[in-house]
């Protein structure tokens, strides 16, 4: 029974270490994208006013270009604190490794403590776990 508890605990962790990984990933490319965009290096978005084909039976092209409009408008407009907004992005990436410690630790005290409860089952039972 002990060795389920400490498998099922090692996969926790394997899939709870991904996520984060992920996760750390995504912020970081995040944070690098929204100060390269407030540089004026690259433009903001590069949406066509076009309608793409697939989306011609959803959306009429005048709501479509309108869209567009709006969202290049907005951006353009918020340019000026997208590089603040990458620095301060930054310190998501050591938040979401902290967090992680804590999802193991919990994980790890939780392993433990069913270690510990089936020892102590199978001791009061007279039987070894």
């Amino acid at each position: 029974m002990k060795w389920i508890i400490w498998t099922a605990g090692g996969v926790l962790a394997a899939l709870w270490t991904g996520a984060l990984a992920l996760t750390a990933a995504v912020v970081d490319w995040t944070a690098q994208a929204l100060q390269q965009a407030g540089s004026g290096a690259t433009p903001v978005v590069s949406l066509s006013p076009e309608l793409p084909v697939w989306l011609s039976a959803w959306i009429e092209p005048g709501t479509w270009a309108t869209a567009v409009q709006a969202i290049q408008h907005t951006l353009q407009a918020l340019q000026s604190v997208l590089p603040a907004a990458g620095t301060v992005t930054g310190w998501l990436e050591p938040l979401v490794w902290a967090l992680w410690g804590l999802g193991m630790l919990g994980l790890l005290v939780v392993a433990a403590g069913s270690h510990w409860w089936v020892a102590r089952r199978g001791a009061a039972a007279g039987a070894p776990a």
